[in-house]
């Protein structure tokens, strides 16, 4: 079954997402530059970009480190990757990472990744497998607002890709859970999601007035929130 529009740009009135516009809030300059921020890289530095996508984290990177490696498992968003005619590039599934050496990053970037996968824990168990000791983790995850509506919203996204969710408090927790690392920084980063591309507008209207007020839609336009957690190999 087609995409049918209403005649503007990206709605879609079958509640379908319009995958050639729903990635557009990764492009948002401010998120880019908070989450490349978040780390100090240097000039000798080896970086990876898991689940790099179109590469525009890769963009911001790449100027600042000696080398960085790109990994995705999707084709399609590799072949939008302007930036992997200028870096190492690799399609490989992050749950298993085994062509690639123990302890050589000084850094993973891991942007809006872990809430999707079907095991995250074997991907993170990947990471710290390939940091330096001493190597830091960057990532961002979508979380469960920690209000009234949790189940709505668990009900709202279910169908659009998301596999965990989880409070800011349950994240970290995740992330702490061995014991072989730190949590040197967090907190969070705001952006805007154009519900138009995503298929939501119809059930973000018809939300509860505690979910709208949350959300602060607008216009078809909703403003949302990552947690963030940089994160240091003992």
């Amino acid at each position: 079954m087609g995409h049918h529009r209403n005649g503007k740009p990206g709605i879609n009135k079958m509640g379908m997402i319009d995958y050639t516009k729903s990635h557009e809030w990764m492009q948002q300059d401010g998120y880019i530059d908070k989450f490349v921020g978040l780390v100090s890289l240097k000039k000798e530095s080896y970086v990876l970009d898991a689940g790099c996508g179109s590469g525009y984290v890769a963009d911001k990177i790449r100027p600042q480190v000696k080398d960085l490696l790109q990994i995705d498992h999707d084709w399609t968003m590799l072949s939008q990757n302007n930036v992997a005619r200028h870096t190492e590039t690799l399609k490989a599934d992050l749950l298993n990472l085994w062509m690639i050496k123990d302890g050589i990053f000084d850094a993973v970037f891991c942007r809006s990744v872990f809430h999707r996968l079907r095991e995250p824990s074997k991907a993170y168990q990947e990471f710290k497998r390939l940091l330096k000791p001493g190597g830091t983790l960057v990532t961002t995850v979508a979380h469960l607002p920690d209000t009234t509506f949790k189940e709505e919203y668990k009900e709202m996204v279910d169908r659009k890709g998301f596999r965990l969710y989880k409070t800011p408090a349950e994240w970290k927790e995740f992330f702490l859970e061995n014991n072989d690392v730190s949590i040197i920084e967090e907190g969070t980063i705001d952006f805007d999601i154009d519900l138009n591309n995503w298929g939501l507008l119809k059930e973000h209207e018809n939300a509860s007035d505690d979910f709208k007020k949350h959300f602060k839609l607008e216009n078809g336009i909703i403003k949302c929130q990552h947690v963030f957690f940089v994160i240091k190999k003992d």
